[in-house]
C-alpha cells in the first residue's frame, strides 16, 4: 500500500477530515489576521457572551482547561491529535497484522489517545500564553471603552468584527454593532461601546455629534 493510498484509505477518512480541519483553521486565521481580524478571537468572545460564568475549577471542563484556554486552540490541539493518533494507530495494525483496523474502532482508540492530549496541549499553552487570574476579563468590562472596526461594515442585526483593548493593555476582538437603525460602522472606524446583548456589542461611533445624539436618546427613553 503506497503512503497516498494509507492516508485517504476508507478506514482512515476520519483522521484525514481532521488534519484537513487543521489546515483550513491555519488558512483562515491567516487570511483573517491579513485584515487585521482573528476567528479564535471571535469564537472566545461569543463563548463569553453567551454564559459569563467564572471558568470551573472541577470536573471534566476543568480538566480540559475548557474556558481557561481558548476555544480555538483546544478545537486545533483535538483535530491535530485525533488525526495523528488514528493515523499512528492504523500504522501500527497495519503492520503487525497486515490489515488496518475498522474505522469505527480506529476512532475509538484516537479519542482516547486526544483526549489526554488536549489537557497536556492546555497546560502547555496556559504556561506558554496564560494570564494571571487577576487579569480574567469579564465581558461588561469592556463596556465604555472604545474599539477600531477591523473587518467589513456592520449595520442593527449584522455585526462585524473590532478590536478592544482592556483595562490590562490586552487586545480582545469582539462583535459590534451600532445602536441606531439606520446607522452603518466601518472599517476603520472607533467606536465606544455603550451596551452588549449576548456576544454582541452596540456601538457609537467616537465623535461628539454621535455621542451627544446617543446621550439625547437615552434620556428621552428614560424620561418617557
Amino acid at each position: 500500500m503506497s503512503a497516498f493510498e494509507f492516508v485517504f484509505t476508507r478506514n482512515n477518512q476520519p483522521f484525514a477530515i481532521a488534519i484537513g480541519l487543521v489546515l483550513a483553521f491555519f488558512l483562515v486565521e491567516l487570511s483573517m489576521l491579513l485584515f487585521g481580524g482573528s476567528i479564535s478571537g471571535v469564537l472566545d468572545n461569543a463563548n463569553a457572551g453567551e454564559s459569563d460564568v467564572d471558568v470551573p475549577d472541577s470536573g471534566p471542563a476543568a480538566w480540559l482547561h475548557i474556558g481557561a484556554v481558548p476555544t480555538f486552540a483546544l478545537l486545533v490541539i483535538f483535530c491535530l491529535s485525533f488525526g495523528l493518533s488514528g493515523y499512528i494507530t492504523q500504522w501500527i495494525a497495519l503492520n503487525a497484522s497486515g490489515k488496518m483496523l475498522p474505522w469505527y474502532a480506529g476512532i475509538g482508540i484516537a479519542i482516547a489517545c486526544a483526549v489526554p492530549l488536549v489537557r497536556l496541549g492546555g497546560i502547555g499553552f496556559l504556561r506558554t500564553f496564560g494570564r494571571e487570574d487577576t487579569e480574567a476579563v469579564h465581558s461588561d468590562s469592556l463596556i465604555g471603552r472604545t474599539a477600531t472596526v477591523v473587518l467589513g461594515e456592520a449595520t442593527v442585526g449584522k455585526p462585524t468584527q473590532a478590536k478592544v483593548t482592556d483595562e490590562f493593555g490586552q487586545s480582545h476582538y469582539v462583535l459590534v454593532e451600532p445602536t441606531e437603525a439606520k446607522s452603518l460602522i466601518s472599517t476603520g472606524e472607533l467606536v465606544i461601546l455603550v451596551s452588549r446583548q449576548g456576544p454582541v456589542y452596540q456601538g457609537v461611533s467616537n465623535t461628539t455629534e454621535a455621542i451627544f445624539s446617543e446621550s439625547d436618546s437615552d434620556s428621552v427613553r428614560t424620561s418617557a
